[in-house]
């Protein structure tokens, strides 16, 4: 007798209908954009001035269009800021509470969401160490 055996590969499907809306806590990542109040944009629609939040939230959060972001950050941050405190910022984004929903809400958040911004918050510690070591 042969037996076949079946394979079952847990890939992320879509949701089920069991998703509902996420609550977030109130904190400085779910701030929405106030123009002229924590961020400016140019004529063009590129980020001119902000918070180092927003600053921080933009270049993580995987949704930005402008590729250039991340490397201008790292070359001017030390205008604005100390290393230490950017760190602890990048740091406090990586940590990001996550909001209030159900299972299979939060577990469809963390793989769409959360596990991609993380990656970028790495990517972007990473960018800072290689280029910048001495910091």
């Amino acid at each position: 007798k042969s037996k076949s055996k079946s394979k079952s590969k847990s890939k992320k499907s879509a949701p089920s209908g069991n998703i509902i809306p996420l609550a977030w806590p109130p904190c400085k990542w779910t701030e929405p954009d106030i123009p002229n109040k924590n961020i400016v944009y140019d004529d063009a629609g590129s980020i001119k001035a902000c918070t180092i939040e927003k600053i921080i939230y933009h270049a993580t959060s995987g949704k930005l269009t402008d590729r250039t972001l991340a490397p201008c950050l790292l070359l001017t941050y030390r205008s604005f800021t100390e290393p230490h405190e950017f760190l602890d910022v990048i740091i406090e984004r990586f940590n990001q509470t996550l909001p209030k929903g159900n299972a299979e809400s939060l577990e469809y958040f963390k793989s769409k969401n959360k596990a991609p911004m993380n990656l970028i918050v790495i990517q972007l510690i990473k960018s800072w160490i290689d280029t910048y070591w001495d910091d």
